[in-house]
């Protein structure tokens, strides 16, 4: 959930402060993480500089206001519906500014200590809800036009099959149809590597080919997959990107280079003469590169090999552009962690898993004790934040392979895979310490946790009595006091489908 600068970089706030000094202070560190940020002390100039260019964001302190609040902010709206306000003010004031939320009154500082963080906390937050909505509108709009393409070729493709006496060497028909049965970009590129193997073998041109994925985080490409050779001998070798090559990466292979690296490869074990490179890219951003050459001159190929490759990359960013369209979709906006629709497909995933391979999977579900009274006292900035921070705490304290979801408005959830109840009680009374014992100064309270465990197959019949079961025992803890594990006892004569080791 947490944006990076180049993020930050694209979004423009706008603070209102009758106190410069204040301004400029909230504006040193909105400013240092990225952000765009311009400060007003007059209501008039603030007004028209949301009309003339709009802000993403108003910071506002209240007490800069020269008039009632609803004019002002119908007036930017009336500007920009699209505006968000961040309001910064005395404590009493939250309750009533709640009335506000339908005037994209989107958060509340209240003043006191380390108010330029906390602004900065909630402005990441406003800013990542928008990014989010930004993301899904860009991407759905890439993948239509990429769509677009798609459909225009295949109609090409088709008017020339239809001219052509020929069978044709490559049916678009049979090439999507093929890669609707990949769920994966490597199921695609081995579909695509098929394809180029009926191809050689129907103009008896044999083709070689390398592909050769691109790491960033290293600006090396590195062999992965190969037609008319044997990956094995290659796999993991590669070369690294010069310097004045990854400046311009993508627009250098657009222009039918090939790194240096590869080069080297090429020209010494390889014996290549005259190779054909092909970039993989994805809005603008370089996914690997295809080479292909032949023992003897291409003349048949070269067209469908083009063709072919054409479709194939299509495919390949569509398939990676829908993807990202569903990690949007799956994460809670205020924690990072999974959301309730992504919690339902977890569990029914490892409960069937846990049923093939006879294995244990439980789940913590915790609810933050008197959450609803600290809202009242602290109003609902400070609930939002202690939400945040004990999501952090269950992040940091969980396996890689756990999945840390928040299904309801005070309750998280913990799966558990490979985990029976003991275990799962280890780590509930682990997390519930590291809460208990967490600094929450800032916010001058004190928080703790009730936790309810549970587990398939000697607690449970099913995802969805394990779901239930769970939020029980949380439930009978949290009624009593709270600040406790407990685990769900399962009713007299319960039978499990079959028997783990307990720990």
């Amino acid at each position: 959930m947490i944006l990076d600068q180049e993020a930050r970089a694209q979004f423009s706030l706008l603070i209102f402060s009758k106190s410069l000094q204040a301004g400029n202070d909230v504006r040193a560190v909105l400013t240092k993480e990225g952000y765009e940020v311009f400060v007003f002390n007059d209501q008039e100039m603030v007004i028209q500089r949301s009309i003339q260019a709009a802000p993403h964001v108003v910071v506002m302190f209240l007490d800069s206001l020269e008039s009632e609040i609803d004019p002002f902010i119908e007036k930017i709206l009336k500007a920009n519906s699209e505006i968000q306000f961040l309001l910064v003010g005395e404590a009493n004031r939250a309750p009533r500014m709640m009335a506000y939320r339908q005037y994209n009154v989107a958060g509340f500082v209240p003043l006191g200590e380390n108010l330029h963080e906390r602004v900065l906390w909630d402005a990441d937050l406003i800013c990542y809800q928008l990014y989010q909505g930004y993301m899904n509108e860009q991407l759905s709009e890439a993948i239509e036009s990429k769509e677009n393409e798609m459909t225009k070729l295949t109609g090409k493709i088709r008017k020339l099959e239809s001219d052509s006496h020929a069978a044709p060497a490559f049916s678009v028909k049979d090439s999507l149809q093929a890669y609707a049965l990949a769920h994966s970009k490597e199921e695609i590129i081995d579909t695509f590597i098929e394809q180029l193997q009926k191809i050689s073998q129907f103009h008896k041109e044999k083709i070689h080919g390398v592909f050769f994925r691109f790491l960033p985080t290293v600006s090396s490409f590195v062999a992965t997959h190969a037609v008319g050779i044997d990956i094995e001998s290659l796999r993991g070798v590669g070369g690294k990107v010069a310097g004045n090559e990854a400046q311009h990466l993508a627009s250098f292979l657009e222009a039918g280079n090939i790194p240096t690296g590869l080069v080297q490869l090429l020209q010494g074990p390889l014996h290549v003469k005259r190779p054909i490179a092909r970039p993989l890219l994805v809005q603008r951003t370089v996914e690997g590169l295809f080479i292909f050459w032949s023992l003897d001159e291409l003349k048949k190929s070269v067209k469908n090999l083009d063709e072919v490759f054409f479709v194939f990359a299509l495919q390949y960013q569509i398939f990676h552009l829908s993807k990202r369209v569903d990690s949007l979709n799956v994460e809670d906006s205020l924690t990072g962690l999974y959301n309730r629709e992504q919690y339902n497909r977890k569990l029914d995933e490892e409960i069937s898993r846990a049923r093939r391979l006879k294995n244990a999977v439980s789940i913590i579900k915790l609810t933050i004790d008197h959450l609803a009274e600290h809202e009242q006292a602290q109003g609902i900035q400070q609930r939002d934040s202690v939400l945040r921070t004990v999501s952090a705490i269950v992040r940091k304290s969980s396996r890689i392979n756990d999945a840390s979801c928040r299904t309801s408005e005070n309750e998280i959830a913990i799966i558990l895979p490979h985990c029976p109840r003991k275990g799962a009680a280890i780590r509930a009374e682990r997390l519930r310490r590291m809460v208990e014992s967490h600094d929450f100064a800032s916010q001058g309270i004190r928080i703790t946790l009730s936790l309810g465990i549970s587990e398939y197959p000697t607690l449970s019949k099913s995802a969805s009595d394990l779901d239930r079961s769970s939020s029980e025992a949380m439930k009978f803890i949290s009624d009593r006091g709270g600040n406790k594990v407990c685990l769900y006892k399962p009713p007299e004569g319960f039978k499990p489908d079959y028997d783990v080791v307990p720990i």
